[in-house]
């Protein structure tokens, strides 16, 4: 079975030879100037270049990049293509906002029978995440969830602590 590994970018680049993932996904703000070590285990790694921005994107003027359908879109189309066999490492730059909601829309794009259980979890494992609530309404109307995931979200509460701990790692579902 496959895991899940949510984290920063300070814990992305120190830890990526241990943590050995096959797949990464990077959430930056666009412009950043932050690489990855290359690691013989990584196959593919994906950047999506966009800011932190919880609220309608109307609100913000260039030079910032609001999460978008296209962001959502694509995180749901690696879920697909990369699946849950795999280690598949999530990170942004604090390892909470960006990296939180990526992963609870790549484990509800795999499995959206059960997002409410895959929110629980999250919360469970991880008292400091904070998805993204822009990128996870946008995800809600890219699966077609009809507020599920919204819900699944709102039911995870407030973080209970700040600041990341250490690398999340989750099962993927079977």
């Amino acid at each position: 079975m496959g895991q899940i590994i949510i984290t920063s970018y300070w814990f992305a680049r120190e830890q990526i030879e241990d943590l050995r993932p096959r797949f990464v996904l990077s959430l930056m703000d666009p412009a950043s100037n932050f690489n990855l070590p290359r690691v013989d285990s990584v196959e593919a790694h994906e950047t999506i270049w966009v800011h932190d921005i919880a609220s309608d994107a109307s609100e913000f003027d260039r030079p910032y990049v609001a999460p978008s359908l296209g962001h959502v879109q694509a995180i749901v189309e690696l879920a697909q293509r990369w699946g849950s066999k795999d280690r598949v490492l999530i990170h942004c730059m604090a390892g909470v906002s960006r990296s939180a909601a990526a992963g609870l829309i790549y484990l509800s794009a795999l499995n959206p029978s059960r997002v409410g259980q895959v929110a629980s979890l999250m919360r469970s494992a991880g008292p400091w995440l904070s998805p993204n609530p822009l990128m996870v309404r946008l995800a809600d109307n890219a699966l077609c969830l009809n507020g599920r995931l919204v819900a699944a979200h709102n039911s995870m509460g407030e973080a209970r602590m700040y600041g990341v701990v250490e690398p999340l790692v989750l099962p993927m579902p079977a």
